[in-house]
């Protein structure tokens, strides 16, 4: 199991923004690029995906597993439930 976030669920111009720019990349509106820095140190950039629920259910249909479960919780978090096929 795993937890989401919509990336849709948001009135902020930046966030709303970033989708646009990311779309024109041929990116997934909520794909962000991130590393982990303490101090000095960074972990090199990756990507981290928030999707919505239509956008998870997409991926997943072209992978060997199932969303069996989706618990919408306030603002857009969810927990999701899959198993294998």
């Amino acid at each position: 199991h795993g937890s989401g976030l919509d990336p849709h669920a948001t009135s902020d111009p930046e966030h709303r923004r970033y989708h646009e720019a990311n779309r024109r990349l041929g990116r997934l509106p909520g794909q962000v690029s991130i590393r982990v820095r303490h101090g000095r140190l960074a972990t090199p950039f990756f990507d981290y995906l928030f999707c919505s629920e239509a956008e998870l259910r997409d991926l997943v249909d072209a992978s060997p597993w199932r969303l069996a479960e989706l618990l919408p919780e306030p603002g857009g978090s969810y927990a999701a439930i899959m198993a294998l096929r």
